[in-house]
């Protein structure tokens, strides 16, 4: 096939002859340039990285770990100190336990003890966490690796389904799918009324930003010439894990005073999904290969206006100076 000029495929016609079968028979800066639309591109893909990571640590610090022990009968009027002294054994460490009792607190001289099934919580020393809402202590403690668990199979699931749909009907149909569920997710999880809908809301939210990453980071390879592609994915990549060290440590600067709103503070990024994904494009590469051609050629005439207002900028000074040289 015969060498593009830059620019020069921009109308369905043209596009028609293009062999996409491979990344070299159909180099974006060929096509429509490498400058502003591909630099654009890797900060619309450096987003969901950011949105991705601050979920990833939202549970770690949202479930932070919470001094209790075993709650005393219904109607009991002991105090916290006398109860723990009288009912509770007192391990090795020299602390009392967390997570047994004694069968018969009244008598003396029983030393059975038995596991606990309710607790209460020092809430004097901080402000709690889900793991003192949610009883995840002791017995419940599995529960809560439950929780990295269903967030790891969240990704992998949707990884498999994003990849097929974006395939089938085109990356901007998953992008904005993926943005929609997120956000729906991301509020359950704030708001979650029991831990089971919050581990279905933190598989939600999992597959979706992992949804977005992928989607995004495929138009971005797509739409970048051989040359650019790896090194635009890597500083995506990049730009997004230094936001969300720079959020992070926001956080830590803020000090939320309470664990619900530490919690909405992390996932903020999320409410700005919507916007960025009415900024997405469609990839004319995958647009080509579903033979939707006038489609195509509206979205590279789009980049390559990018570039040409790119070029004009660059060329401009010299065009000046050459100018006042001769006069």
């Amino acid at each position: 096939m015969a060498e593009l000029k830059p620019f020069a495929c921009l109308s369905p016609g043209c596009i028609m002859v293009v062999d996409i079968e491979t990344s070299e028979g159909f180099d974006c800066e060929q096509a429509f340039g490498s400058g502003n639309f591909q630099n654009r591109l890797t900060l619309f893909t450096a987003f969901p990285v950011l949105v991705l990571l601050c979920h990833a640590v939202a549970f770690t610090l949202i479930s932070a770990e919470v001094d209790h022990w075993c709650r005393q009968p219904t109607g009991g009027n002991l105090s916290a100190d006398a109860w723990r002294n009288i009912s509770i054994p007192v391990d090795p460490d020299g602390r009392h336990s967390k997570c047994i009792v004694y069968a018969n607190p009244g008598d003396p001289n029983d030393t059975k003890v038995i596991e606990c099934d309710a607790w209460d919580f020092d809430l004097d020393r901080g402000n709690g966490s889900i793991v003192s809402v949610w009883n995840l202590v002791c017995s419940r403690r599995s529960l809560k690796r439950l929780a990295d668990v269903v967030f790891m199979a969240g990704s992998v699931v949707f990884l498999l389904l994003s990849g097929h749909c974006a395939d089938r009907f085109g990356r901007l149909p998953v992008i904005l799918g993926s943005a929609g569920i997120l956000m729906a997710a991301t509020l359950g999880a704030c708001f979650a009324p029991s831990y089971p809908v919050y581990l279905v809301t933190r598989f939600l939210i999992s597959g979706c930003t992992v949804s977005l990453n992928a989607v995004t980071g495929i138009i971005l390879a797509e739409c970048s010439s051989c040359a650019r592609r790896s090194t635009l994915l890597s500083l995506s990549f990049l730009v997004g894990n230094v936001l969300a060290d720079t959020y992070t440590l926001f956080l830590k600067w803020v000090r939320p005073s309470h664990w619900f709103y530490h919690h909405l503070l992390i996932v903020a990024p999320t409410l700005l999904v919507p916007v960025w994904s009415l900024l997405a494009t469609e990839s004319p590469r995958w647009l080509i290969a579903s033979r939707r051609l006038e489609a195509a050629a509206r979205v590279m005439r789009a980049a390559a206006q990018l570039e040409w207002q790119q070029q004009r900028r660059r060329r401009s000074p010299s065009a000046k100076s050459e100018t006042a040289t001769r006069s």
